[in-house]
């Protein structure tokens, strides 16, 4: 999949699956916004709204983020989500564990085929299995990069993030 431009209902995606698994945190979300703004000469409505969101509640920015209007490319948000995760993951393989954890609450998207959901449940077990000491860190780490290893084409689309 060949990517020109990030479209703003993309964006939007990406950090409302970022900012529900744990993987952003709300101010870097904003601090996005702001850089946004300083970069267009008239920056979208939506984009000045979610600069506005930085005392609002995780939730609520979460919500703010799934109302914006636009044709979401749920996939590639997706992909951009596992890449980003991919990268925390280089950054740290000690957090296996907790980026799992996370990822797991992707399970409730309904646009999630059945095949990454699978996928993801096979990582959840891997998880509850380490928990139960029947899964060496290193081998959940192990599961963890061959899950993400996919999305490493979708790094280079991060900086427009």
């Amino acid at each position: 999949m060949t990517i020109k431009v990030l479209r703003y209902a993309d964006i939007f995606g990406n950090f409302r699956l970022a900012l529900t698994t744990g993987l952003e945190k709300k101010a870097a979300t904003v601090a996005w916004s702001e850089r946004e703004i300083l970069r267009c000469e008239v920056p979208a409505y939506e984009v000045i709204e979610l600069s506005l969101a930085s005392r609002q509640p995780y939730s609520q920015v979460i919500y703010l983020l799934s109302e914006f209007v636009g044709e979401r490319d749920y996939i590639l948000a997706l992909r951009l989500l596992l890449a980003r995760a991919g990268l925390l993951f280089e950054q740290n393989p000690g957090c296996a564990p907790d980026l799992i954890q996370g990822l797991r609450l992707l399970l409730a998207e309904e646009f999630i085929d059945h095949d990454l959901k699978t996928r993801l449940i096979t990582l959840n077990n891997g998880l509850e299995l380490h928990q139960q000491g029947r899964l060496s860190k290193e081998e959940l780490a192990g599961k963890l990069a061959d899950f993400l290893d996919e999305y490493t084409s979708y790094r280079k689309y991060l900086a427009d993030l």
